[in-house]
């Protein structure tokens, strides 16, 4: 059994780029259904990578670098948030499910819809929470910095069981809203928080 040691775990927001975490959350774009979720993503990968130019000791400063960021941060978190507002429509998770919808040479697409969310919500999650894990094992010295890169973690690692929960019944049950979510509704407001304080 291989056991890490100290050197191998750092700061994944200061030393990895976008806080380690993948492009659109690793989910392709067969339906619009996936793009809330790529959006999303994508939206909380920039908001790492930002908080990644806090820099360490001598390097950039924080204080000086929030002034630039903030217009760019505060940009994704509106995309976070409209991004739940329009996928959150029963439009998209009707359309899957619509017979005619299917019938009409789309089946394919919701196939490989469905094969997409199952195959990269769990690695979305398992390399969120990874990296949220190391954080904590090595937390970023200014802690509303700090508190953010949690809370954008947190926002990633929602997303993707609520996408793969979305589709946990197909084919025998219908595919469900995964933008509606309590729980992912919860840690985006929990994100605005820390983005508002960051900023304030």
């Amino acid at each position: 059994m291989r056991i890490e040691t100290i050197m191998e775990i750092s700061c994944p927001v200061l030393d990895k780029m976008y806080g380690g975490m993948p492009e659109v959350g690793g989910f392709h774009c067969t339906t619009e259904f996936e793009i809330g979720a790529q959006r999303i993503a994508e939206a909380a990968h920039c908001i790492l990578g930002s908080l990644g130019k806090t820099g360490r000791p001598g390097q950039l400063d924080w204080q000086r670098m929030r002034t630039y960021e903030a217009q760019h941060v505060r940009e994704e978190l509106g995309i976070i948030e409209r991004g739940l507002k329009e996928y959150g429509r029963p439009l998209y998770s009707d359309r899957l499910n619509d017979d005619f919808y299917k019938r009409n040479n789309k089946e394919y697409i919701v196939k490989d819809c469905i094969a997409s969310i199952r195959k990269a919500s769990p690695s979305l999650k398992a390399i969120a929470e990874k990296n949220l894990k190391e954080l904590q094992a090595h937390p970023i010295d200014d802690q509303v910095v700090h508190d953010t890169a949690v809370a954008a973690y947190e926002v990633l690692i929602t997303l993707a069981e609520a996408m793969f929960e979305s589709v946990r019944a197909w084919p025998q049950g219908k595919i469900t809203n995964p933008y509606k979510k309590s729980s992912l509704k919860a840690v985006v407001r929990s994100l605005k928080a820390k983005v508002d304080k960051l900023f304030s």
